[in-house]
């Protein structure tokens, strides 16, 4: 997440939840953070649009580093306007804006419940 504010209130909620989050406003940084965090990555939050490149893109090269990863895009964009575009996959996991806590964790507890299936 590119705003500061945004960013901060989503990594908040995050470590509420007991997770270790690596913050970064660009995709060059979050790159950067990833290769250096040798624990494995389980998630991957990111805006559709994060500054310096497309989310799924960054996502692509973040898989170089840390394969396992799982990826929840962030967008204003609905997720049925972006797959009817072509642009996500039936697989891709969107968090429509504006959301709230409780349109979070149930995300949440559903990714890293399949994780353990």
């Amino acid at each position: 997440e590119e705003d500061l504010l945004p960013r901060q209130i989503l990594s908040r909620i995050l470590r509420r939840m007991d997770m270790t989050v690596l913050e970064a406003e660009s995709a060059s940084l979050a790159l950067q953070l990833a290769q250096e965090f040798k624990q494995p990555l389980d998630l991957l939050m990111c805006d559709f649009m994060i500054a310096g490149t497309e989310g799924r893109q960054f996502a692509e090269n973040l898989k170089r580093v840390h394969p396992d990863s799982k990826l929840v895009l962030l967008s204003g964009i609905p997720k049925a306007h972006l797959s009817a575009c072509g642009v996500l996959s039936d697989a891709d996991i969107v968090l429509s804006r504006p959301f709230t806590t409780h349109d979070l964790v149930p995300v949440m507890k559903g990714i890293f419940t399949s994780q353990t299936d």
